[in-house]
């Protein structure tokens, strides 16, 4: 079934709209997402990080660098992770998803050392 709005437009004819709200509809999520370590240790695109920070106001680096809420760090992964699937994901639907690291290692991996791995660009003047 379609939502529907009557509108008139300037020359007064009356027509029927698809209602966009339906389009806007927050999406089927799961309860929980399984992340790998090397996806948590890739920095996602370029374009899903201007798309975080659109949704956030804030960089990137700034969600999931050592000074991060640990909160913030792990619901944003979840957002890169989901966004791959649901690109109208927003940032904010990921709030009451869980996540849990997949792999060998995974039971050992303490969730506050993985802002420690994330590289650093190299430096523009040491080219470190």
């Amino acid at each position: 079934m379609v939502d529907t709005a009557i509108v008139t437009s300037f020359n007064g004819d009356t027509r029927e709209l698809e209602d966009d709200t339906a389009a806007r509809r927050r999406p089927e999520l799961p309860e929980y997402v399984t992340v790998t370590l090397a996806e948590m240790q890739q920095f996602p695109s370029p374009g899903t990080q201007r798309a975080l920070k659109a949704e956030t106001g804030v960089d990137y680096l700034a969600m999931v660098g050592p000074n991060a809420d640990s909160a913030d760090r792990t619901q944003t992964q979840i957002w890169v992770h989901l966004r791959k699937r649901i690109p109208n994901l927003r940032w904010e639907d990921c709030a009451e998803i869980s996540m849990e690291i997949a792999g060998a290692d995974a039971g050992a991996v303490d969730p506050t050392l993985l802002a420690g791995s994330v590289l650093s660009p190299a430096s523009a003047d040491s080219g470190d």
